[in-house]
């Protein structure tokens, strides 16, 4: 039977995860419940720090479906739960009823209880498959386990700017890129799209930064609140 070399390398790849699982049977599942706040005065409820970085995506993994092959022990790490076996349906559903908030997101994975300088960070954002630039939310979300729980998130919010009110002008990163700012008429702490051919681009977005590290206890409900969004969360024992 011939074994394709890209089988072999996401085997290397997922080896030292299904090593540590085998040594730990404790497994978790993890539910998100994402959604947006709609009330206008949110917007000017805190004072923003200017943060012109971004969440770092790209060590973080995709969560993936589940290939239906049966195993005899271990499930698979990082694998979406289905939507029939999530266990805040209910609140998910009155949250997508409510007229001052909008869900954005409601999802499920399993994984090992993974210890600090094991664990994985998982890729969160808006929408089926990868996300693109102009995606709402975008950032990542870390669970470890030590005596405890914990759970850090490092999320983006974009939020559309109106451009009447933006004047952009040019900043340069420490990485030596320019990118487009603005004053638009609440603060100056969003950022733009990268420059074309050196001239720099009007905003269309501005963007809010969320990193908080939570610790937790299995089978507690969680809020994660930003005056934009807010991340209902709940990690339950799973039990393969």
């Amino acid at each position: 039977m011939q074994i394709s070399l890209k089988t072999v390398l996401l085997s290397l790849l997922l080896l030292p995860v299904l090593v540590h699982a085998a040594e730990d049977d404790r497994w978790y599942q993890v539910e998100l419940i994402i959604f947006s706040q709609n009330n206008p005065a949110y917007r000017n409820s805190e004072q923003w720090p200017i943060d012109y970085t971004l969440p770092k995506i790209e060590d973080s993994r995709e969560l993936q479906r589940a290939s239906g092959k049966p195993s005899a022990s271990l499930p698979e790490p990082f694998t979406l739960v289905p939507a029939e076996k999530l266990q805040l349906t209910a609140t998910a559903k009155r949250i997508a009823q409510a007229s001052d908030v909008e869900l954005i997101s409601h999802l499920g994975w399993v994984q090992p209880g993974l210890p600090e300088d094991k664990a994985v960070a998982v890729h969160i954002h808006e929408g089926d498959g990868e996300t693109d630039s102009q995606a709402r939310l975008d950032g990542t979300m870390r669970l470890s386990l030590s005596r405890y729980l914990h759970l850090q998130s490092d999320l983006a919010w974009r939020e559309p700017l109106n451009p009447a009110v933006n004047v952009p002008v040019e900043d340069s990163r420490d990485d030596g890129a320019t990118h487009a700012m603005a004053q638009a008429d609440v603060m100056p702490d969003f950022e733009g799209p990268a420059v074309t051919d050196g001239a720099a681009e009007a905003p269309t977005y501005r963007e809010y930064r969320l990193q908080q590290s939570r610790r937790m206890r299995s089978n507690e409900l969680h809020y994660i609140d930003h005056p934009l969004f807010g991340i209902i969360v709940v990690v339950n024992r799973y039990e393969p």
